[in-house]
């Protein structure tokens, strides 16, 4: 399946942002393409969890302007998988939360493809809480997937998460974006795997993007 297109999905153009008045991004511009598979690595403070709240409208850039070519955007947050042992919730429950209200009438279709997708169809009655910390995970992808989203946005989300979970986790994004066509922007500090799918690496470095690259090709230019 051909998931690669030439369609951008998201553009920053010279985008600006400071916290009362610290700056914390300086005039950076990218473009992601439909089927691109974006990894936005950087130190702490760098800069690159106000690209995740810029991109899902939780912040207004102070310059510059953010154009997304879809209102389709699935979001998992960072510590999502951070569930009360007492929460009462089914997996069901949970990925049903992701269903859009136009979807309802396709609502059973919608959670059980997105369980689906992650391998945990045969998890859909049971509690989250009794789940591994690698088995939510999937869960909150699952929900997140649930709203046939046409780009999944995932911030920091292996923080906490046994490498042996971190390799499976990378592996099903490879999936989603090569089989099922989904466009992803991956925002984490883990320069090793996540590097080795990606279709095009961005480190922010002080406000600033530092390198965009292809990790495929062999060069390196600054950006």
């Amino acid at each position: 399946m051909q998931c690669k297109s030439s369609d951008p999905i998201l553009t920053f153009q010279n985008v600006s942002f400071a916290y009362d008045r610290e700056v914390t991004l300086s005039d950076v511009s990218f473009t992601m393409h439909r089927g691109d598979y974006f990894v936005i690595t950087g130190e702490n403070g760098s800069g690159k969890s106000t690209i995740t709240k810029l991109a899902l409208g939780l912040l207004t850039p102070d310059a510059g302007t953010i154009t997304f070519a879809t209102k389709r955007i699935g979001y998992v947050a960072q510590h999502a998988t951070h569930i009360d042992p007492l929460f009462p919730a089914t997996v069901h429950d949970i990925v049903s939360m992701g269903v859009r209200a136009e979807d309802a009438a396709n609502r059973e279709a919608r959670i059980r493809g997105a369980l689906e997708h992650v391998s945990l169809a045969a998890h859909i009655h049971d509690h989250v809480a009794e789940l591994s910390g690698g088995e939510r995970q999937r869960v909150m992808i699952a929900r997140a997937l649930a709203s046939d989203p046409e780009i999944l946005i995932l911030d920091e989300p292996t923080v906490g998460i046994a490498q042996a979970v971190r390799d499976n986790f990378y592996a099903l994004l490879h999936e989603l974006n090569t089989k099922h066509c989904v466009t992803i922007l991956l925002i984490t500090h883990d320069n090793s795997r996540a590097h080795q799918d990606a279709t095009h690496v961005v480190c922010v470095e002080n406000g600033g993007i530092h390198y965009h690259e292809d990790p495929h090709e062999s060069h390196h230019h600054a950006h």
